[in-house]
């Protein structure tokens, strides 16, 4: 019989809850919507909750509990130090909190380090020992695999493309500086941009599309597939920002792969071909010859990375 490991992905849109076995099979799932008003109560509240569920359908009995969160992780004391885009997890010791509900091991990511690892251990990646992945949803995010590993950095921060800062005059980032990347490009960019061409009147089919609702990313890409060409300068624009970024610390890291996931894929090759052909426009460094693979696990990249994460740090214990 498979091992199995709870696992959950909080992002800025979805919290997502699994049973995953050993092999990536998601045995049970669950998701509710993100709401950037609950309160830390209510999270732990939410979290407890999904996870009690689960267990009360399941004859099995997970090892561990994997977590990834977008934000700021310090993964070694099991805290979320901080998420732009839920601040309900500022500070958060979330791992000491739920392993004193569930008594095993709790171990908590960034979600895009969590991806990466999910792509590399079920998806995409395998057979890659070097990678870059790039999570591209309400936010930007990012993560490293080196020889088969995944780098976390000094203080286990690192991978954070989407605060790459393009405009040092720019609009105000969640993470409080300026001109970040996923000011420019990202969800809650692209839900913003399109309000923006709605109110200047340069986005007819897309304000039908609206009518009286803030407008949304996927509205944006329903107005661009109704041929509307200031959405579809926008979303390739945004291709061409995500490039830059990726040439960037591809110019660094020289991966073997780019590895993308995130709800923005659902654009497709509206937004991925000008990624692509912005890395390959690069003469100079490696960024020409990375290849860019799509997620294999799509919405659930972020469970399987959460599920990786755990089982690694499960094999990690046995071995000592």
């Amino acid at each position: 019989m498979s091992a199995t490991v709870l696992a959950s992905d909080f992002g800025g849109t979805n919290l997502r809850f699994a049973l995953i076995d050993s092999t990536g099979k998601v045995l049970i799932r669950h998701e509710e919507p993100t709401l950037y008003s609950d309160s830390r109560e209510i999270l732990i509240e939410k979290i407890t909750h999904q996870f009690k569920k689960i267990l009360a359908i399941s004859s099995e009995k997970p090892q561990a509990i994997g977590i990834a969160a977008a934000g700021l992780v310090n993964s070694e004391d099991g805290e979320i130090l901080s998420s732009p885009h839920i601040p309900g997890f500022r500070n958060l010791p979330l791992g000491l909190i739920i392993k004193e509900q569930f008594g095993i091991p709790v171990i908590i990511e960034n979600d895009a380090a969590a991806a990466a690892l999910g792509e590399y251990t079920f998806g995409a990646s395998q057979g890659y020992q070097n990678i870059l992945h790039a999570t591209l949803g309400t936010g930007i995010g990012g993560g490293i695999i080196i020889e088969g590993k995944l780098y976390k950095g000094q203080d286990g921060l690192a991978g954070e493309i989407g605060h790459l800062v393009f405009d040092p005059l720019g609009k105000i980032c969640g993470c409080g500086a300026r001109g970040c990347l996923e000011t420019l490009v990202s969800g809650t960019s692209f839900g913003n941009q399109a309000q923006e061409l709605i109110l200047n009147g340069q986005a007819p089919i897309l304000a039908s599309i609206a009518t009286d609702q803030k407008p949304t990313t996927e509205m944006l890409y329903a107005a661009a597939l109704q041929k509307e060409q200031s959405a579809i300068e926008t979303i390739q624009n945004g291709g061409h920002l995500i490039g830059l970024g990726l040439i960037t610390i591809v110019n660094v890291l020289n991966p073997e792969v780019i590895t993308l996931s995130g709800g923005l894929l659902k654009m497709g090759n509206l937004l991925i071909e000008p990624i692509r052909e912005t890395m390959k426009s690069q003469d100079y460094g490696p960024a020409k010859k990375t290849p860019i693979l799509e997620s294999q696990l799509g919405e659930n990249c972020g469970l399987l990375g959460a599920a990786a994460i755990a089982f690694s740090e499960l094999d990690a214990s046995h071995q000592v």
